[in-house]
């Protein structure tokens, strides 16, 4: 659990903390041999995550820790963990990581690469809103894709991999280029899916909102930070897509696939925050990530110990800031011990 409370409690003119670890926890799964002493949990490893976070939350409602956003993944566990205690979603809203919404939509891509038509159930859910999902088919159905000589783009234009890694650069520039306006999002990934990709950047009265519809063709134009042409000194050629779906199947499977990302606009994209992240708690989870042989006393202590360390050893950043270039946590944690520094570890940490 990580506090991040600058803005709000700056404009109140009151202490703050950014980045801050507030609580941890350790849970420990029950392994072959029962032999150790703590309570172990049985259940399983996605499992003991939320049930570790409905602890940690419970502890932060009794301590009177008032939580306005939650930015998490989307766990559903994770989720149901932080309700037990803050069940009032008007004052604290649980919101999608945008780290996480990328990568999801990044492997969702990666599954849509390997289909040539849609399935029993895909059809069922989307043939309400498009119609051609019971329909359409691979242009390469039945056949391999054909591929640009050295390239890793397909020339048939079906979804490749050039085309996955570009569209998850364009998800993080949405998020971006949103602001703290959900429908800024929704605008752009809809026009993502159903224009840009497949290279219509002017349609109906509108056009491409993310993009210049002309860019420099002499490369000594200068842009501005979101790809504009101010002043443009060359005539310039028009804009293209980089890698543009050409295969009916995929480029609606792309469509559909930005449209739902677009219905979850307001759990993204905040009107105050704008976009969030979790990726520090994400950093200092599970830091023995490998680990598994936690049910034996040793095993797990030697696993509590590491994994404590390792927090500390995460903020140091802070420490070096607040405390001087001097200050080594390895220090002060042998002098609380009442262990000897040696000598050459106050050089050795200060290196």
């Amino acid at each position: 659990m990580l506090a991040n409370l600058g803005p709000l409690q700056s404009k109140l003119h009151l202490p703050y903390i950014l980045g801050a670890l507030l609580h941890y926890g350790h849970l420990s799964m029950w392994g072959a041999d029962r032999i150790c002493d703590e309570e172990l949990w049985k259940g399983t490893a996605k499992a003991a995550e939320g049930h570790l976070s409905q602890n940690l939350w419970a502890k932060a409602k009794e301590e009177g820790l008032k939580v306005a956003i939650n930015w998490q993944d989307a766990d559903s566990s994770s989720a149901k963990g932080f309700r037990y205690s803050f069940s009032n979603e008007q004052e604290s809203k649980v919101m999608l990581c945008g780290g996480h919404v990328g990568r999801a939509h990044g492997k969702r891509l990666e599954d849509l690469k390997t289909m040539s038509s849609f399935t029993p159930t895909y059809i069922t859910l989307h043939k309400s809103e498009f119609p051609a999902t019971q329909s359409v088919k691979c242009c390469c159905a039945g056949k391999k894709h054909k591929f640009v000589a050295s390239s890793n783009k397909p020339a048939c234009g079906c979804i490749g991999p050039a085309f996955i890694q570009n569209a998850k650069r364009n998800h993080y520039c949405a998020l971006v280029q949103a602001g703290t306006s959900p429908e800024k999002y929704k605008e752009t990934m809809l026009t993502l899916g159903k224009y840009h990709s497949r290279d219509i950047h002017e349609w109906e009265g509108r056009s491409c909102s993310f993009h210049p519809l002309t860019k420099c063709s002499c490369k000594e134009c200068d842009s501005d930070e979101n790809g504009f042409y101010p002043d443009m000194k060359c005539p310039g050629q028009p804009y293209r897509s980089a890698h543009p779906l050409k295969c009916e199947f995929h480029g609606l499977a792309y469509e559909i696939e930005c449209a739902e990302r677009a219905k979850k606009a307001d759990e993204v994209i905040d009107p105050d925050m704008g976009k969030g992240h979790s990726n520090l708690p994400e950093a200092t989870f599970s830091v023995l990530t490998k680990f598994r042989a936690k049910d034996t006393n040793l095993h797990q202590k030697h696993y509590q110990a590491s994994t404590n360390l390792g927090l500390l050893q995460a903020n140091m950043t802070w420490c070096f800031k607040v405390k001087g270039p001097q200050y080594h946590w390895i220090v002060e944690l042998y002098s609380r011990m009442g262990l000897p520094v040696l000598s050459g570890i106050q050089e050795m940490v200060c290196l």
